[in-house]
């Protein structure tokens, strides 16, 4: 058991966690998953800061996999430029991904994949566990006051 005081940094106690994870699990993995529909930026950057000091401070596997199930908003350029920039800015992954992500197809590419979203969606099926549903954005109702707009459970 980890004892802690309310002044421990809590990326001790955040490292501590996963350390004590990884120890029953084996070597944690973490990832950074950008979608290519756009160019990297500072809200990605900050979250790059604490996965590496995560995966440094727990020994953690870092990979990057790109999710780009956005097929209307994604773009090769995007992804092309979003790994430069992490390379630029030193962000260093596990080569598996980074070497793999360079090729086609990679198994850190969610596109490339489509084998794999199919046996969970007949999984599912199977299950009993999918609906149809042909909602929009625009059929949701208003932001509530904190600004969220949830799906009111209609199809």
């Amino acid at each position: 058991m980890v004892h802690h005081t309310k002044d421990a940094p809590l990326d001790g106690i955040v490292a501590s966690r996963w350390a004590q994870l990884g120890a029953a699990l084996g070597r944690p993995v973490t990832r950074f998953a950008p979608s290519p529909t756009g160019e990297l930026h500072l809200g990605h950057v900050a979250h790059l800061a604490w996965l590496r000091a995560i995966a440094e401070a727990t020994g953690a596997q870092a990979l990057v996999r790109i999710e780009d199930h956005d097929r209307s908003r994604c773009r090769a350029e995007y992804e092309v430029a979003i790994l430069a920039d992490l390379e630029w800015l030193g962000f260093a992954f596990d080569p598996e991904s980074t070497t793999s992500l360079a090729g086609q197809p990679s198994p850190f590419r969610q596109s490339d994949q489509p084998g794999r979203y199919r046996a969970a969606f007949d999984r599912l099926r199977e299950a009993g566990l999918l609906y149809g549903c042909t909602c929009t954005r625009g059929d949701l109702p208003p932001p509530d006051p904190s600004g969220d707009r949830h799906y009111p459970g209609t199809c």
